[in-house]
């Protein structure tokens, strides 16, 4: 048993583990994004200081996605198991959730004008 362990130490062994189960799937990140910019966008359109809420949301995927690329050992990891677009992807949903939460603000002065007429 000594050997054995005697042994461990001087010939460590890498231990590999999937990500994927750890970290949001690609679907999911589409509906979070849907999800999360129907948000940002209802409380936009009724006031234009609550889209902060929206751009807080837009703020954490994108940083969530971003420190997960800039980790090394999480970035080749996730490329060698969902591949290069699901960075991508990563970014783009986070866009959608700003230009969604913008298009309430939009859509809530375009609504407030056109009441009086």
């Amino acid at each position: 048993m000594r050997l054995l362990l005697l042994l461990m130490l001087i010939f460590p062994l890498s231990a590999y583990t999937e990500v994927s189960d750890k970290i949001a799937s690609m679907p999911v990140m589409w509906v979070q994004a849907a999800i999360f910019g129907c948000i940002g966008f209802y409380l936009a359109s009724k006031k234009w200081w609550l889209s902060i809420v929206g751009f807080v949301l837009f703020f954490a995927m994108a940083t969530g996605t971003y420190d997960m690329q800039s980790d090394k050992f999480m970035e080749v990891a996730v490329v060698k198991e969902q591949g290069e677009i699901y960075f991508a992807i990563g970014y783009i949903t986070a866009i959608i959730v700003a230009v969604l939460t913008a298009s309430g603000i939009f859509y809530g002065y375009w609504r407030r004008s056109t009441k009086g007429t």
